[in-house]
């Protein structure tokens, strides 16, 4: 009965996606909400709320998707399923006379948050009402498992009283942990028990029915975290989260009827469809009975340029599902590319945030691979001094505005560093770097190039190219030799050619650089690319390669003197 029942569902779900084509959401802002209450009056923070959406004005941000919680657990509203912040006193919600450490941003936080709620102030409905009457598209977000809370479960502000009351029942287990070398994620609550998706199935229904009105649906956070059963028992119990899925359509269709208008079921996963099975998500089932409206795919933190989103895309695009891949502000450690390096290029420290020229090629990838647009994800993080927003954000915004506007745009496209457990090839993608270089052996790393060099390479404005390598513990006798998609277009060159980086750094990031100008365009072509590094003389030492990129510049200016 309950299969028939299933059935049912996705049927009247298929139908009525066929009267649901996707409007165009251009630039989607995943805001966290961390920022809703920044002033201890609560109209100051209603007001300070209004001012951060007014500053999308005139943007490509053409929806705003803000989290309805502080977690999963602790919402920013005035919940009746869940909890607010400061539900409960603990350690980490006290004042402190001379804050030096994490504990110094929960007080005042929580304080400022919970007496607005208190006070029956509610911000997110607030953030909802300005951000449509900003022409803005307004989706509340909810993260499915966070895991903010795992490693002081008993104590941190981001618990709830449901995990605390049924933890011992409900919970993976340390030893069930999904990832076995980080026994905290076994403090998640585990999906393969009902009571657990009923009670994140009760808040998302409480979201709907209170925010239906100014929303156009609700977007199901999986990548906060993408691991919602124990350890090897994610893709048989698969099944139970795709019921999820329908039971929130069929939530959305019921608003819809309520609200005379279409509303529509956003879902962040993944970035590999290999990925999202390994998490128990059957995106592909989503899709292709059209219970969800648009896909993106997303690493768990840090900026990637070369998720396989096309595979999303050959799913979708028959059946009218939209693929919205994220961006991210930070990426792993880096320098800026610039012409002409040298070691004053290297000698500053080495900084995580991205610089524009990285999204820009992150973004030329996903246009060329089929993305309908992007979702930007904790870019209000980028600069907290900045209020709202930063100068960098909103150049940023504009080269996402359109594909033509990234034409002749400066660009960096890169190898996808590991960052974290990256190496997992679990909830992200096995990444190519770093990689150990081996005497002799040629190492293959494949880089993805969504710009079209010869479509732009014109006589009055041929671009700068470059590519640009990063090693580590490289030897003074070293040689490396460089070929591209079978090519050879430089000679051997050794650590005397390259540019030491002096810089402060982590040690995971290159500490000498070479960068090899490239005068036949033709070489690289638009989509993957081949690059063959050999190594020599390595005398025993545990070289690495730690960062392939190709840089190009359009500099009228530089390049009138190079080319002339």
């Amino acid at each position: 009965m309950r299969v028939t029942l299933f059935l049912v569902l996705v049927l009247s779900c298929s139908v009525a996606a066929a009267q649901r084509p996707v409007p165009d959401f251009n630039v989607m802002l995943n805001d966290d909400g961390d920022l809703l209450f920044l002033n201890w009056e609560p109209q100051a923070s209603v007001r300070s709320t209004r001012a951060s959406i007014d500053a999308l004005r005139g943007t490509p941000v053409k929806t705003l998707m803000l989290s309805v919680g502080a977690g999963s657990d602790i919402l920013h509203y005035p919940t009746k399923v869940a909890n607010i912040y400061g539900w409960r006193e603990t350690r980490w919600t006290k004042q402190f006379e001379k804050p030096a450490h994490e504990e110094e941003m929960w007080y005042p936080r929580i304080v400022k948050e919970r007496t607005a709620i208190t006070a029956g102030v509610d911000v997110f409905r607030v953030a909802g009402e300005h951000a449509r009457a900003a022409g803005l598209r307004f989706f509340p977000s909810y993260r499915m498992n966070d895991d903010h809370f795992v490693f002081d479960p008993f104590e941190y502000p981001l618990t709830g009283e449901f995990w605390l009351n049924n933890h011992e029942r409900l919970r993976m287990g340390e030893e069930n942990s999904p990832i076995e070398s980080q026994k905290a994620y076994g403090q998640l609550l585990d999906f393969s028990h009902k009571e657990v998706r009923d009670f994140r199935l009760a808040i998302i229904r409480e979201v709907i029915d209170r925010y239906g009105d100014i929303s156009d649906g609700i977007e199901l956070d999986f990548n906060r975290v993408q691991m919602l059963f124990a350890r090897g028992k994610a893709e048989a119990n698969a099944h139970l989260v795709t019921e999820m899925v329908g039971e929130v359509r069929r939530m959305l269709d019921e608003a819809s009827k309520k609200n005379s208008r279409e509303m529509y079921l956003v879902v962040r996963v993944p970035p590999t469809l290999k990925n999202c099975r390994w998490a128990g998500l059957e995106v592909e089932k989503w899709i292709r009975d059209r219970m969800v409206d648009v896909v993106c795919p997303s690493q768990l933190m840090t900026l990637a340029h070369d998720m396989p989103i096309d595979e999303f895309v050959k799913l979708a695009e028959p059946v009218g599902v939209k693929v919205y891949p994220s961006l991210y502000p930070r990426t792993s450690y880096q320098w800026p590319f610039v012409m002409v390096p040298s070691p004053a290029t290297y000698a500053v420290p080495a900084r995580r945030e991205v610089e524009p020229d990285l999204v820009r090629g992150a973004a030329s990838n996903y246009w060329h691979m089929g993305a309908a647009g992007f979702q930007l994800f904790n870019f209000h993080h980028e600069d907290m001094a900045a209020r709202p927003f930063s100068d960098r954000f909103y150049r940023i915004l504009r080269d996402l505005a359109d594909p033509a506007a990234l034409t002749i745009a400066d660009k960096r496209f890169a190898v996808t560093p590991a960052y974290y457990l990256d190496h997992e090839d679990s909830y992200e993608y096995r990444k190519q770097l770093p990689v150990l270089l081996a005497e002799g052996v040629p190492t293959i790393v494949r880089i993805y190039v969504g710009e079209d060099l010869q479509a732009n390479l014109t006589r009055d404005t041929p671009p700068y190219v470059a590519v640009r390598l990063g090693l580590s513990k490289i030897p003074a006798d070293a040689s490396i030799e460089m070929k591209l998609n079978g090519r050879l277009p430089v000679g051997s060159f050794g650590r005397q050619s390259m540019i030491e980086a002096s810089g402060a750094r982590p040690p995971d990031a290159g500490d000498h650089w070479a960068q090899l100008r490239m005068d036949d365009h033709t070489i690289i072509r638009q989509g993957w690319n081949e690059v063959v590094i050999t190594a020599r003389n390595l005398a025993g030492s545990d070289v690495r390669l730690t960062a392939v990129q190709v840089g190009i510049v359009y500099d009228r200016k530089y390049l009138e003197l190079l080319y002339k």
